[in-house]
């Protein structure tokens, strides 16, 4: 299950050495501040991805504007793993047949 997986400091760790290793190649206005790691993927059939995979970041801002907000706060933390139950049921009403 991703909802734990994310969970784990160890994982969480291995992103954050990530990060820094791509941090440490690029210029400070390109460098990752702050992230989420999200409980879900995103994928064609849940709509956040073009046919060609890039990502559609208007319907993914749409989507997860409050996670986004929550990282543009003033004491928010550079990383998080988010465990919200509800993240998935946004996806689920996408890919739910009618």
């Amino acid at each position: 299950d991703m909802a734990s997986l994310i969970m784990q400091p160890q994982l969480q760790e291995t992103i954050a050495a990530a990060v820094a290793r791509v941090n440490d190649e690029v210029g400070r206005v390109e460098q990752i501040k702050r992230y989420r790691i999200l409980p879900l993927d995103f994928t064609q059939a849940t709509g956040e991805l073009t046919p060609t995979l890039k990502l559609k970041r208007k319907l993914v801002t749409e989507r997860f504007h409050d996670i986004i907000e929550q990282m543009y706060e003033q004491d928010a933390a550079e990383a998080a793993a988010i465990d919200d139950p509800s993240l998935a049921s946004r996806q689920d009403a996408v890919t739910a047949p009618a």
